[in-house]
């Protein structure tokens, strides 16, 4: 599957959650956060037991993951050739 020219905003807990994929790209999506949105909100990207992934020219603006309390902005785990390349 490939999602690209996508904007994602305001997700509760994740924007993309990947879970048992295989052969996914996301390509130039944005994953944004505007000052007037109001209510909790995570967004950010999981990735578990995927493989064969790339994710290319994402740009995550504003969320509020990737920080301690609140896990990382984009969050890969046991999977396997992950691509991430040329995010922001």
């Amino acid at each position: 599957m490939s999602v690209s020219g996508n904007s994602f905003a305001s997700a509760d807990r994740h924007s993309i959650d990947l879970d048992c994929c295989r052969v996914i790209n996301l390509g130039s999506n944005t994953i944004d956060h505007n000052p007037d949105y109001r209510g909790t909100f995570r967004d950010g990207i999981v990735v578990r037991r995927c493989s064969g992934v790339v994710m290319t020219g994402l740009v995550l603006e504003g969320v509020r993951a990737g920080r301690p309390d609140a896990g990382a902005a984009i969050s890969v785990s046991d999977s396997e050739a992950v691509t991430i390349a040329h995010c922001q």
